[in-house]
This record gives C-alpha cells, sequence and structure tokens, in this order.
C-alpha cells in the first residue's frame, strides 16, 4: 500500500513561501492561510487539492492545478478503493 500513495507529499511553509504569501495577501483579498497555500502552489509547482471552490477557481485562474479530494483522486488514483480493498484483503489472508 506504501507505493500507491508516495506520490502524496504534504509541505510545510518555508521563508520563501512565506516571501510570496506576503506579496500575494498585498495583491489580492486572501485570507493569511489561502495566500500562505496559494505561495506554495506557485513557488513549489505543487497541487492544490482543497473543498473551498473559491480557492480552487483563483488557483486555476492562476494557471496552477486544483482539484476537489474526489477529482484528485479520480485523476491521479483511479480504482483507488478497489486497489485498497484488494490490499486489505492480502493483509488480511497473510495474517491468518
Amino acid at each position: 500500500m506504501v507505493l500507491m500513495f508516495g506520490a502524496i507529499e504534504i509541505e510545510v511553509p518555508d521563508s520563501g513561501d512565506m516571501l510570496e504569501a506576503n506579496r500575494l495577501q498585498s495583491e489580492k483579498p486572501l485570507d493569511p492561510f489561502d495566500s500562505i497555500g496559494l505561495g506554495i502552489i506557485l513557488v513549489k509547482s505543487t497541487i492544490l487539492v482543497s473543498r473551498d471552490d473559491e480557492f480552487i477557481k483563483l488557483v486555476k485562474k492562476l494557471n496552477a492545478e486544483a482539484y476537489t479530494p474526489e477529482e484528485f483522486l479520480k485523476s491521479y488514483f483511479p480504482n483507488i478503493f478497489v486497489r485498497i480493498k484488494d490490499a486489505m484483503g492480502d493483509i488480511l489472508k497473510n495474517a491468518i
């Protein structure tokens, strides 16, 4: 199961991301959290996964990738739930 999720990383903002966030917040009506997230997305060319429809629209308008969790799973992990079920079945078989 580790291989299925190996492509997902959680980004922690660094000083460059925070400087970009400060710039973005001075240019656009963003709250601090959104400006940090957008800064990371733009500086590191990462993908946003969020349930915030307005933030997704803004990110896409800036030509960056943004998805709802469902869209992301469908795009990057097709048949993920079938694969998880199969992997869990294998684990249970080996545990017996």
